[in-house]
This record gives structure tokens, sequence and C-alpha cells, in this order.
């Protein structure tokens, strides 16, 4: 692969048996060009991602949150996204502070999965175990962020039910 540079832009060629391959990376877009051949790179002066709002699209892209930030945020939603975690986030939602029994009852699962579920919330800070009697952890909600989230994500599947169309239901409209 060789980069060159053309404009603002970087460009980086790539030839394989397939064809050559090109990607232009700007200061606000991505686009990947397939050419038969190499002299085809002329097609890559004409721009295939449209801004309407430049200084719009700038100010947010400076709004952006690091990559580090944004891969925390993706692994919290990670962490809701699982029926059973989030049966457990339910139940201490509902519940208050509660141990792993009584949380694995609620949620209907074992002990043995609510526990290991429990341990990838509370290593993510979602939920913490501020107390123990003997051998029995008891478990609450982290903090009222996560309140908010779990209650505003609650609230918005009951007021906003989604079609999937991907399970067979509704029609996508």
């Amino acid at each position: 692969m060789r980069r060159c540079l053309r404009g603002w832009d970087q460009v980086y060629v790539s030839s394989t048996r397939y064809g050559t391959t090109a990607i232009v990376v700007s200061d606000l877009s991505c686009i990947t060009v397939h050419m038969n051949e190499p002299s085809d790179i002329a097609e890559l002066d004409s721009c295939t991602a449209r801004v309407v709002n430049q200084a719009t699209v700038a100010a947010v892209r400076q709004a952006m949150p690091s990559e580090h930030a944004v891969a925390e945020v993706a692994d919290v939603f990670a962490l809701l996204g699982d029926p059973s975690r989030l049966r457990l986030l339910v139940a201490l939602l509902t519940g208050g502070e509660m141990c792993v029994c009584d949380l694995a009852a609620a949620a209907g699962m074992s002990e043995s999965a609510a526990s290991h579920a429990l341990r990838w919330l509370r290593a993510h800070r979602i939920v913490a175990a501020p107390r123990r009697q003997g051998r029995m952890a008891y478990y609450r909600l982290a903090d009222e962020h996560v309140r908010q989230l779990l209650e505003v994500s609650l609230s918005h599947s009951q007021h906003n039910p989604a079609m999937h169309p991907e399970r067979g239901h509704g029609d996508g409209a």
C-alpha cells in the first residue's frame, strides 16, 4: 500500500490481483474507491461525501467525545443489552439493595448466573456491593446516573415500542 497526498486529503492506494483500491481520508470523511486500473485515481478528484453545513459538522466533530469515552459508553450499553443483566438491574431499581440469592430469584436465574453477571456489572461500575453480612454480598445500583439511565430506557420502551422487523414483528413502517 502506498500513501499519496491530494490537497488536504491523504490517499492510500493498494493493488491486489482483484484490482486497485484507493482510500481517501479527509478531515470530514473517509471514502473507498475501487478501480480497475491505477490510472483511475483521477476519479478521486470529485467529492462523494455530502456536507450541507460544514460549520455545524466541524462544531459537532470538535464536541465529539474521545475514542476512549465512546468505547466506555458503548461498553455500558452492551452490558445493558443483555436481558439477564437487565433483569438484575431492574430488580435493583425496584427492590433497592438486595443479596445475590434474592436477586437471582427475582430475575428468574440461578445464583451462579446472577453472581457472574453481577461481577461484570460491578467491574464496569454499574452496580456496587457496599456491604456484606457474613458471606452474603448485598448489591445496589452504583449511582443516580445508572438509575436515571434505566428509568429513561424503560420509559422509552413503554412509550415507543419497537417494531422489530428483524424478528418478524410489524411491517417496519
